[in-house]
C-alpha cells in the first residue's frame, strides 16, 4: 500500500531574525534550502524505500548531486512524497544524518556543532496510509504539518549557536567584516559560480550597494538612494487552488513554480536586488526603491505577479493564483531584522483572514525622521503607466507636491465633502468634472500657476484611482479617501526629494554599513 509522508523543516524565521546584514540573511535562508535539498536527495537514494515519488518541491534524481550554482535557495520548508515501502526507522536515521551533516555547510571553524543541530533543527514528519488521503496529498498532510511546526526543542541558551558567532562575529573578530569573511568560507558560498547577485567584486553586497544598484552615493542626492526595500511575497488562495488538483497535478504545479523562480530571480538581479529566498510561491528579496532598469520596486512586484500567473497558466486554465507583497522601505541604517519583520507584518495586512485583499501590495515607508505611511495598492494599479505608478512617475518639483499637500490639509473639510459628493459617477455622470473643478478651485493661487497642468493631471488620476476607484487604500481607513490621496502624495514627495543635512552619511557610517 502506498504511504504518503510530509516533512517540515525549521526554524527558518527564528534563524533569519538573527541576521544583521544581507550576507548573514542570505546564509541563514540558504542553509535551510540546502537542508531540504539534502533530505530530498537522501530519500531518493534510500534503498529501503520503494517507488519513491516527490510531489513538492519539484525534485528529480538529476538534482541530487547538483550544487546550488546560482546561490539562490529554491527549496521551501516542506517536503511531500510517497512510497510503497516506507520504514520509519530509516527515515529517522536519514533525518538525523542530514541534521548532523549540516555542519559541512558552515565555515570550517564551526564544523564541530553536530550536537547543536540535533536539537536546534526542527525537522518533523508525519505518514498517512493511502486510505487516509482524500483529495491530493498536500492538502491531506498540511494540517498535521501545521501542528508539528508548533513542536520546538531548542538547545539551552545561545552560547553554542554557531549562527550567532558567524553572523555577529566573536570577541576576537573585527565586527561584520570578519563575519562576512566567514560566510565566504562556507560551502554554500563557494558553490556559487553562475550568479553574481550576491557579489560586488570579492565582497558580498551591502545595504548601500543594494540601495544604489552598486553605483554609490557620490554625486547623487536623491533621497530614495538612502533607503532600501525588503519584500516578502506569497501566493494568494493557494489552498483553494490546490484543492482542485490531483497529487500528480501537484508535481506539475511544483515544476511550474521552479521555472517561475528561475525567471523572477533573474528579474530581481537585473533590477539590482538580491534574492534571499525563492521557493514555490514564496519569495524574499532586498531591493533598491528604484532599480537599475528605471522601474520602481512597486512595478517590479507587479511584473513578478504577472510572470507567476503567466507561467502557471501554461499548465492550468482556471483559478490561477495571484501573488501578494509586503514591502518595507527603510533608511539604510535601520536594523535589517526589524525591516524584515515589518515586511512580514505588511504582507499579513493583505493576507490575513480579516483583511482578504489578494493580488495586492502592502507598502510601508518609514522615513529617517520617524514619519511613516502605509498604502495598499492592487497589483494592476502598480504596473507601469497605470494609476499608482503614473502618479509616482510624472515629473514635477518637490515644492509643487509639498504645496498640494499643504493645501489639501488646510482644506480637509472641503475635500471630504467634495469627495463624498462626487464618488459615485454611476449616479451622476458629471461627478468627475465636478471633482476636478472643485479640486482646481483650491489651486488658483499665483504661486501655483506654473504647475497648473500637473495639478490638473493629478486631479484626473486621483479621481479615477481613489475617489471613484477602489484599487488603492490606506490600511484600516478604506472610507477616508482624503487620507489615501495624502499618503500617495507623501510617497510621491519622497520619490523626488533631495537628501537633507541629517541624511548625509559620514565615511565612518559608510564603512560600518559596507562591512
Amino acid at each position: 500500500m502506498t504511504k504518503y509522508a510530509g516533512i517540515t523543516i525549521g526554524p527558518i524565521f527564528d534563524t533569519i531574525m538573527d541576521a544583521a546584514n544581507p550576507a548573514s540573511l542570505w546564509f541563514a535562508s540558504s542553509i535551510f534550502s540546502d537542508i531540504t535539498k539534502r533530505i530530498c536527495s537522501a530519500i531518493l537514494k534510500e534503498p529501503s524505500f520503494k517507488d519513491i515519488k516527490i510531489y513538492s518541491p519539484y525534485f528529480t534524481e538529476a538534482d541530487c548531486d547538483q550544487p546550488s550554482r546560482d546561490g539562490i535557495g529554491k527549496y521551501h520548508d516542506r517536503i511531500i512524497f510517497s512510497a510503497s515501502e516506507l520504514n520509519r526507522e530509516c527515515l529517522n536515521e536519514l533525518i538525523r544524518k542530514v541534521k548532523r551533516n549540516t555542519v559541512k555547510a558552515l565555515p570550517e571553524k564551526y564544523q564541530n556543532s553536530e550536537d547543536f543541530f540535533d536539537t536546534y533543527l526542527q525537522i518533523h514528519y508525519c505518514i498517512l496510509d493511502e486510505s487516509e488521503v482524500k483529495g491530493n496529498c498536500i492538502l491531506a498532510l498540511s494540517p498535521y504539518l501545521d501542528a508539528l511546526e508548533l513542536m520546538k526543542t531548542f538547545p539551552q541558551g545561545k552560547v553554542s549557536n554557531p549562527f550567532l558567532r558567524i553572523f555577529l562575529g566573536e570577541k576576537e573578530d573585527k565586527g561584520y567584516e570578519n563575519a562576512n569573511y566567514k560566510i565566504k568560507g562556507s560551502r554554500l558560498f563557494r558553490d556559487i559560480v553562475e550568479n553574481n547577485q550576491l557579489k560586488k567584486g570579492d565582497n558580498i553586497r551591502s545595504i548601500p550597494d543594494i540601495s544604489t544598484c552598486d553605483e554609490g552615493f557620490k554625486g547623487r542626492d536623491a533621497k530614495y538612494l538612502r533607503y532600501f526595500a525588503v519584500v516578502n511575497a506569497d501566493g494568494d488562495r493557494m489552498g483553494k487552488f490546490l484543492e482542485n488538483l490531483s497529487s500528480d497535478e501537484v508535481t506539475v504545479f511544483s515544476k511550474g513554480c521552479l521555472d517561475y523562480v528561475k525567471e523572477i530571480t533573474g528579474e530581481v538581479k537585473k533590477y539590482g536586488g538580491m534574492t534571499i529566498y525563492a521557493g514555490g510561491d514564496d519569495l524574499l528579496f532586498l531591493a533598491p526603491v528604484k532599480g537599475a532598469d528605471g522601474r520602481t520596486v512597486f512595478e517590479l512586484c507587479a511584473d513578478i505577479n504577472e510572470r507567476f500567473r503567466k507561467r502557471i497558466s501554461q499548465d492550468f486554465n482556471k483559478d490561477i493564483p495571484t501573488i501578494s507583497f509586503g514591502i518595507s522601505i527603510q533608511y539604510i541604517k535601520f536594523p535589517l531584522y526589524e525591516a524584515l519583520a515589518l515586511s512580514r507584518d505588511m504582507l499579513w495586512k493583505v493576507k490575513s483572514p480579516f483583511s482578504k485583499k489578494p493580488d495586492s501590495q502592502a507598502i510601508l515607508l518609514q522615513k529617517h525622521s520617524g514619519q511613516s505611511l502605509e498604502i495598499i495598492a492592487k497589483n494592476d494599479r502598480c504596473t507601469k503607466n497605470q494609476g499608482f505608478s503614473k502618479i509616482l512617475e510624472e515629473t514635477t518639483e518637490g515644492d509643487t507636491v509639498q504645496s498640494v499637500l499643504y493645501t489639501l490639509r488646510n482644506f480637509g473639510g472641503y475635500m471630504d465633502v467634495l469627495i463624498k459628493k462626487t464618488s459615485d459617477p454611476a449616479k451622476d455622470p458629471s461627478s468627475k468634472q465636478q471633482f476636478i473643478t472643485g479640486w482646481m478651485n483650491l489651486f488658483d493661487n499665483e504661486g501655483q500657476e506654473m504647475a497648473k497642468n500637473y495639478i490638473r493631471n493629478l486631479a484626473d488620476v486621483m479621481y479615477d484611482e481613489v475617489v471613484a476607484g477602489n484599487g488603492i487604500e490606506v490600511p484600516d481607513q478604506k472610507d477616508n479617501k482624503l487620507d489615501v490621496i495624502t499618503a500617495i502624495l507623501q510617497l510621491k514627495k519622497f520619490m523626488i526629494e533631495k537628501v537633507s543635512e541629517d541624511e548625509h552619511l559620514s565615511d565612518s557610517d559608510l564603512k560600518t554599513l559596507e562591512m
